[in-house]
């Protein structure tokens, strides 16, 4: 079998979209304080857990860097009240 190589790693400042086009097996992944959840197309689980130095090389080694976080929202606007 012959086997395809991976696309070529790019870079759009888009963290998420990088990173899942770079990863083109993975649907998707969720970071809590420093355990990662990848989720994979086969709907396969894999877990890491950052604070361990062998699983955060393992993370990394096979999916690269962890996207940034996307930024906090925009605080609501304030409404202006007018007295009548």
């Amino acid at each position: 079998m012959v086997k395809t190589p991976p696309p070529p790693r790019i870079v759009r400042n888009e963290p998420m979209k990088d990173f899942l086009h770079n990863n083109p097996d993975v649907i998707g992944i969720k970071v809590t304080n420093k355990l990662v959840i990848v989720t994979r197309k086969d709907n396969s689980i894999e877990k890491y857990n950052l604070a361990d130095d062998a699983q955060a090389k393992a993370f990394k080694e096979k999916y690269g860097e962890l996207p940034a976080p996307p930024p906090p929202p925009l605080p609501p606007k304030e409404k202006s009240l007018s007295l009548s």
